[in-house]
């Protein structure tokens, strides 16, 4: 008896395992047709997207359409990419700036490049000092009134501008006399330098210092500092200079001021630097000519007129007077 039970219930558990069994491969079978036909649609989507690369590819350089759309996407894409990592870190690694990309990119490359300069100029200018920003200020009017106008600009754009030129022994004398005695204390002084005035009879050389401030300009003795002149930035009719490489400053004075009778005749080996505070200070561009003549007259005592002659033909460059009277400067 208990065998027949044995067999019977080992029947009826088979027969439960084969409908299970049976279920299972139903399902299993379900299953892998679902996966198969997702990797069929996969490897359709990776064979479309590559057949479109591939063609992509080949219409790369054709006008943006639909058959090289995706590619030129990506193309972007990976520019900007590899750019970004690329990048120029400071204003003075602007040579720095990756020199190919793909033709698709030809004009957002110069315009990034543009816009990437100007904020990394941005970035550096926002962390100078006031000095430091004026100075800027000061180079890039120098630019407007000097570059391809003058001789010789071009060598000084990398030389800072400085607001003292004299030496220590012209320094002591002159803080001692002018700063602390004959300038008025409502002007602040802005610039001060070491030049050459030329006599207007017989045009003999002597030292004087040229001192700036923001009412007046001021010619010293170089010896003692005591005023020569003073003209109210107002008073100043003309500053003329050549367009060779030469210091010769002319500065016409009106005729109503008496006590200064005739101009101004001066050698400065910082021209560029101290025209550009004069210019700056008086807010007045129109006030500087740059003469492109092998000649300029100037008044002298007594309402005549005097010549300066500028050559090219010499010897050492430099100014002196001539044999025939007028005022030689030989310049480069």
């Amino acid at each position: 008896m208990a065998k027949i039970q044995a067999i019977w219930k080992g029947r009826a558990q088979r027969k439960k395992y084969l409908k299970i069994r049976a279920r299972i491969i139903q399902v299993q079978a379900k299953v892998r047709k679902f996966l198969a036909k997702r990797r069929v649609q996969k490897r359709r989507w990776a064979v479309a997207v590559i057949r479109g690369f591939i063609q992509g590819f080949i219409a790369r350089n054709e006008t943006p359409s639909d058959a090289n759309k995706r590619f030129l996407q990506f193309v972007r894409f990976q520019y900007l990419l590899r750019l970004s990592k690329q990048l120029p870190k400071s204003v003075l690694e602007k040579d720095k700036w990756p020199e190919r990309c793909p033709k698709s990119c030809e004009d957002a490359h110069s315009t990034l490049r543009l816009l990437h300069l100007r904020w990394l100029v941005r970035c550096y200018f926002k962390n100078l000092s006031p000095e430091r920003k004026k100075m800027f200020e000061l180079k890039v009017l120098a630019e407007k009134i000097f570059d391809g106008k003058k001789n010789g600009y071009t060598q000084t754009i990398t030389v800072w501008f400085k607001t003292n030129r004299l030496s220590n022994e012209q320094n002591t004398v002159f803080k001692a006399n002018f700063e602390n005695g004959i300038k008025p204390p409502n002007e602040n002084l802005i610039y001060v330098c070491p030049v050459v005035k030329y006599d207007r009879h017989g045009y003999k050389p002597r030292e004087r210092i040229l001192a700036l401030t923001d009412s007046a300009l001021y010619l010293l003795d170089a010896k003692d500092a005591k005023t020569k002149h003073r003209l109210n930035f107002k008073q100043l009719v003309r500053v003329r200079i050549t367009k060779m490489k030469d210091g010769l400053v002319l500065v016409n004075i009106p005729e109503e001021l008496k006590k200064d009778k005739g101009d101004l005749i001066l050698s400065c080996d910082f021209v560029f630097e101290a025209l550009t505070y004069l210019i700056d200070i008086s807010k007045n561009p129109e006030l500087l000519a740059i003469e492109d003549t092998s000649s300029i007259t100037h008044r002298m005592i007594d309402g005549k007129e005097g010549i300066i002659e500028v050559t090219t033909n010499g010897g050492a460059t430099g100014i002196m007077k001539g044999k025939n009277g007028h005022l030689i400067v030989v310049s480069q």
